[in-house]
């Protein structure tokens, strides 16, 4: 049984123990540690616990935290503060955001408001995105013959990788970093690892990051890593963003990069294992 079912279970049966004020407040300081971080399985029970346990000091925090700067602390104490007027009041709130966010969205405005899911309505939408005029020299886009070894940039979309290719075509060398990069951070910092739609965009994120040829994003990917990835159960996925990742990492070999690497036990193994030819960027050959 994985650390997430565990928690989960605790914060579940919680409440059916009588606590201490010094129990009760250490765990209202864990449960606000949560709002710091994506959201895990156990949130929907801490949200639940706090909602019979909490008292009106923690709920003052939580509100507090409404107006972070952190767009993921805020929706966190959003989606929490809810439950401050009771478990059904915030469970109506948790259905209703959970009914938006899996219906397709056009609305630019409503896309803003569900930042935490994704920024961005789907692969065209980041491409133009990352074509603004603003981010290049000159607000000139540079093309270039892409590099056929690379195709596909992610290997299970094969043929059809047709935004790979685009990016691709992207000379990343003539963006300006000093704009880009701080947005490719943003995009970064947005979605969950369980989203198919977001996880490729990080991908291509990480790919773009590779390319702008800057070592200035090695402390991007870093805190991506550790904010997003690292703290999660072993998946595909998982190992996917730290395929990825390596790659990034190797290309700049910078002390930072390669501690980075040193960090993390499955960068290590995948550098024993290495990969085949023949998939594309993703699972490039490792030198």
């Amino acid at each position: 049984m994985g650390s997430g079912y565990i928690r989960e279970m605790i914060w579940r049966y919680m409440p059916r123990y009588p606590l201490t004020e010094t129990q009760l407040s250490t765990i209202q300081q864990i449960a606000l540690q949560y709002l710091e971080r994506p959201m895990s399985r156990e949130f929907k029970w801490m949200c639940l616990t706090m909602a019979r346990m909490a008292n009106e000091q923690f709920w003052v925090k939580v509100k507090a935290l409404l107006d972070s700067d952190t767009p993921i602390t805020q929706i966190n104490a959003f989606c929490l503060y809810a439950y401050s007027e009771g478990v059904l009041a915030g469970e109506r709130q948790r259905l209703k955001l959970q009914s938006e966010t899996h219906q397709p969205l056009r609305d630019p405005e409503k896309l803003k408001q569900l930042m935490p899911m994704f920024g961005y309505d789907g692969k065209d939408d980041f491409y133009r995105f990352i074509v603004d005029r603003e981010n290049w020299v000159d607000g000139k886009v540079i093309y270039q013959t892409p590099d056929q070894s690379e195709l596909p940039v992610l290997y299970y979309f094969g043929d059809f990788d047709h935004l790979g290719r685009k990016l691709a075509s992207l000379d990343m060398r003539q963006c300006l970093p000093d704009v880009l990069m701080p947005k490719l951070a943003k995009v970064m910092s947005l979605g969950l690892l369980s989203m198919n739609m977001v996880h490729s965009i990080w991908l291509y994120t990480i790919y773009l990051l590779e390319k702008i040829n800057d070592p200035r994003v090695v402390p991007i990917l870093t805190d991506f890593l550790e904010q997003k990835v690292d703290w999660k159960f072993e998946t595909v996925t998982k190992g996917l963003m730290y395929r990825a990742a390596l790659n990034v990492f190797l290309h700049y070999q910078t002390p930072e990069a390669m501690q980075a690497i040193k960090n993390r036990p499955q960068l290590e193994e995948i550098l024993k294992e290495g990969v085949a030819e023949g998939y594309g960027w993703l699972l490039k050959k490792i030198p």
